[in-house]
């Protein structure tokens, strides 16, 4: 199955009284097999239509990707790089191998368990150990802190995390130990186990960011609020059945100025997005400023 993505995208006149079009171009190829896994991306400059990254991604016979080989076009120069992952009998991540491009290095993270628990993230150079990045602290089986050092072994910050009699996380304090900070995050939930409010403190204890959440009775999220020191938005989502139909993101002064509407196939698959964006000087205020086009077509 080849799917292809492609932009519409559109403007408005200065005077705000029509909407220019613009040409259809195709953004992103993406190749899957009979397991409708991604073998293959494709992706073009949306100016002028030439290649500029493929990735070609190898599965094992469980599933699990194993590699993505990365190529780049850039000034008629071509660059390659790579992941690699390894899993565990019970599909976690165990290993992951990097090298960016123009670079010969290999960078791995290695991802230690002690039965069901990571306890352990270390990362290698060239396969000589580094430094160990994070070590996690459990009681009861339920993480408790985490502590995170840099390249040099030295100690960067803890995360300490307490819990309800629901065993929820209902506060984690972040403490920066070089940089001589802290944050604070405080948790509320509803019956259901849904975050209804999170709130956000710094060293002084003062609440720099708020956000609340509202849910249906599928619970289903409909409603995120938010609030900082200087500035506050809004997204409200609109579902069919299971599938968004609509995101809207509003401002202070609760205008939308950005929406996203979704469009589906029999097979619940996106076939198209638009997008609308708030221009102050035109009469409607919202304009269709872009239509993502998802194209799929046997091999």
């Amino acid at each position: 199955m080849v799917h292809n993505i492609y932009i519409t995208r559109f403007e408005v006149t200065p005077e705000g009284e029509e909407v220019i079009s613009q040409e259809k171009t195709l953004q992103t190829v993406q190749v899957e097999d009979e397991m409708g896994q991604v073998v293959q991306v494709l992706n073009y400059d949306e100016l002028n239509g030439e290649l500029v990254r493929e990735i070609r991604n190898k599965y094992n016979e469980k599933g699990e990707l194993v590699r993505e080989e990365h190529r780049y076009m850039q000034d008629d120069i071509e660059y390659e790089d790579f992941n690699a992952y390894q899993y565990d009998e019970t599909g976690r991540m165990t290993v992951k191998m990097e090298q960016f491009y123009g670079d010969d290095t290999v960078y791995t993270t290695q991802y230690i368990y002690e039965g069901d628990l990571l306890m352990q993230v270390d990362h290698y150079i060239n396969e000589s150990f580094d430094y160990t990045e994070t070590e996690f602290e459990y009681q009861d089986n339920r993480l408790v802190k985490e502590t995170h050092y840099d390249e040099y072994e030295e100690l960067v910050s803890t995360v300490i995390y307490h819990r309800d009699e629901n065993g929820w996380v209902n506060q984690w304090v972040k403490n920066e130990i070089r940089d001589k900070d802290r944050r604070t995050v405080d948790y509320s939930y509803d019956e259901n186990g849904n975050p209804i409010k999170i709130l956000t403190y710094n060293f002084k204890n003062t609440l720099i960011h708020a956000q609340y959440l509202t849910y249906d009775e599928l619970n289903r999220d409909l409603v995120t609020e938010w609030e900082d020191l200087d500035k506050k938005g809004k997204i409200v989502k609109e579902y069919q059945g299971k599938l968004i139909h609509k995101i809207q993101l509003f401002n202070a002064e609760d205008q939308p100025e950005t929406v996203y509407e979704y469009f589906y196939n029999d097979e619940g698959q996106i076939k198209e997005t638009h997008v609308y964006r708030w221009d102050p000087f035109h009469i409607h205020a919202l304009y269709l400023a872009e239509i993502t086009t998802h194209e799929r077509v046997a091999e």
